[in-house]
């Protein structure tokens, strides 16, 4: 009765150790689906159509993506060079294009969408498609306009143009009178009067860019000056400001990335006479002051040479350079007294670890190595191994 208990408590175990074991691990990524409204693939001409794409972010964080699509049937449609959204923490979205009308019959293929973002987990820009989508549309070509709209908005720009083309049904003796007079044309003559048409829609549509180009960098001029003048007003930056400028230093740079005239990051480079930099950085929302940092190149200098003379930095240093990882970066995070020196290591899998070290009041604190996501799960599955092994060997030793 023992042996038979054994071998019924034992063999789930084992099953249960080799699941874990030969289930495979697959990098995270976004996903993204093309469709249309009940998944129709199927219209006439004069029909409204509408394209979505959904995109299912499976990581921890908001990701901010960057799309590129040509969404256009029958010169009716979107050229997106470039949009930026923003995808919510463990959700899925929906991204509903403008509604077309379908002037033109025939067979379109929408080709696969393209989303650009950075994996939060391995730090690394990558880049996913959506499926592919085969339209087709039936019917006679209708009386309607058609216009392809082109759409830039990243990066703090915002630019969109627009081309219309026009297509009107005639009667038959309508049409017989234009095929008439058009047989009369040289082929020259329409190749002359096609290419001046076309030219003239060039110059419009380069024009009209242009003007919408000189609007933007015009707005965003205003917006980085007012920013700049909330920021010297700000008291808890002209008391970093004075502090630097006491020791002797002077700015030399400032670079700013200002979301509105109220919030943004900053930094601003100073430098004394002898050749030595230091910096003010951080971030202001409405006109408050986040995680404002200030450092000069002395002090860096002086925390980095404690790390490196520290007996637990050497070993971890040691210990991943084993590994086969090589340092990639070295990162100053300041927040009031406390200040943080991250080192980025990576492998050439492109696996991601970090040495941080704590500093207070400049006096080094703490080291110790930040895993990887991926890292910690693998110790979680060998810790749950560990503890599954330990409750067979106990079963083992009760029912033998």
């Amino acid at each position: 009765m023992g042996n038979n208990q054994t071998h019924i408590l034992t063999i789930p175990l084992l099953l249960t150790i080799l699941l874990f074991i030969t289930t495979p691990i697959y990098a995270t990524s976004l996903k993204v689906y093309r469709y249309t409204d009940n998944n129709k693939t199927e219209f006439s001409t004069g029909d409204n159509y509408t394209s979505y794409l959904e995109i299912t972010n499976p990581f921890s964080q908001d990701i901010k993506i960057k799309i590129q699509d040509n969404y256009v049937l029958g010169n009716n449609g979107l050229n997106i060079q470039c949009l930026e959204k923003t995808i919510p923490k463990n959700t899925k979205a929906r991204l509903q294009y403008d509604t077309l009308i379908l002037n033109t019959p025939g067979t379109y293929e929408l080709k696969p969408a393209v989303i650009n973002y950075t994996n939060p987990e391995t730090g690394k820009p990558e880049s996913v498609k959506s499926n592919s989508l085969k339209i087709k549309v039936n019917g006679k070509q209708t009386s309607n306009s058609n216009y392809i709209k082109t759409i830039y908005q990243c990066n703090g720009i915002n630019m969109q143009s627009t081309s219309y083309s026009y297509s009107t049904s005639t009667s038959s003796n309508q049409r017989n009178q234009q095929t008439q007079h058009q047989n009369k044309l040289s082929q020259n003559q329409r190749n002359y009067l096609q290419s001046k048409v076309q030219n003239n829609q060039m110059n419009q549509n380069t024009e009209a860019l242009k003007k919408e180009i000189q609007e933007q960098r015009k707005k965003a001029e205003q917006t980085k000056q007012q920013f700049m003048k909330n920021l010297a007003k700000n008291k808890e930056f002209q008391k970093k400001d004075q502090e630097l400028r006491k020791r002797g230093f002077q700015p030399t740079k400032a670079e700013v990335n200002p979301e509105n005239n109220r919030t943004g990051s900053f930094k601003i480079e100073y430098k004394n006479k002898n050749g030595e930099k230091a910096e003010i950085k951080g971030r202001m929302e409405n006109n408050t002051i986040k995680n404002l940092s200030s450092l000069t190149d002395q002090q860096k200098q002086n925390m980095l040479n404690q790390l490196n003379h520290n007996n637990q930095f050497q070993k971890l240093n040691s210990s991943l350079k084993k590994q086969g990882f090589k340092q990639k970066s070295t990162q100053f995070q300041q927040q009031g007294n406390t200040t943080k020196i991250i080192k980025q290591y990576v492998n050439e899998k492109g696996e991601q670890k970090n040495i941080t070290a704590t500093f207070n009041n400049s006096t080094l604190k703490e080291v110790k190595l930040e895993e990887s996501k991926k890292d910690k799960e693998w110790k979680n599955i060998a810790y749950i191994i560990i503890i599954l092994i330990i409750l067979l060997l106990l079963a083992y030793y009760l029912y033998k």
